[in-house]
């Protein structure tokens, strides 16, 4: 099996993303991109990093000898969404501007979302998770905020229907869990009606490892 995951599902490519900066912690991206531009993007790294067609078993070969290994997702767009494509590294070259995704200023991002380090109860060493973008949940809270006082109810059960489809990562239901819990604090500081019952947003099922 080749390093490299085309998909049209941002779920897949998260996944996929989450996997690979184990052992790949920089990395080089850009999105949104059409389809032809993603096409030749491709193209020129399939050419650039040969060792993208091998399988795993010869990425950690190259990796215990010293050398680079590279895994390429690629994001397919979709009707109403665009693409874009992330390439991690074991080992920068100076082929690219690499960003190291363990620090702060070089965190990986795939819309509303973020790659982060997160150490999950009982366990000792932490493991990458994504959750919502600091800016994206700012804009969120703001917008709900301002729904509550206006009534916009309509919206607001909108967008929590529609929460039910985020990636059901540790970090994003942490997001969320957050994001429902000031929904309700909000609604009993500045409204007199009952709030509406709320969702939960349910645990990310894993993609069958190749």
């Amino acid at each position: 099996m080749s390093r490299i995951v085309v998909t049209q599902s941002p779920l897949i490519a998260m996944q996929a993303i989450a996997d690979a900066a184990r052992y790949h912690p920089m990395w080089v991206g850009a999105e949104p991109l059409q389809t032809r531009v993603l096409l030749r993007v491709m193209a020129k790294l399939r050419d650039r990093y040969p060792d993208l067609e091998r399988d795993r078993h010869h990425a950690l070969r190259l990796r215990r000898a010293g050398r680079a290994s590279h895994y390429l997702v690629i994001l397919r767009p979709r009707r109403g969404h665009s693409g874009g494509f992330w390439l991690l590294t074991s080992a920068p070259d100076d082929a690219e501007r690499w960003q190291d995704l363990r620090e702060r200023d070089g965190r990986l991002t795939l819309r509303w979302w973020e790659l982060v380090r997160h150490t999950r109860r009982g366990q000792a060493s932490p493991a990458w998770t994504w959750r919502m973008r600091p800016d994206v949940r700012a804009e969120k809270l703001r917008q709900l905020d301002e729904a509550i006082a206006k009534r916009w109810d309509g919206w607001i059960a909108d967008f929590c229907r529609s929460s039910m489809h985020w990636p059901g990562f540790a970090g994003i239901r942490g997001d969320h869990k957050l994001i429902m819990q000031h929904i309700r604090a909000r609604w009993l500081r500045v409204r007199r009606d009952p709030c509406p019952e709320l969702p939960f947003l349910p645990y990310v099922r894993r993609r069958s490892r190749t």
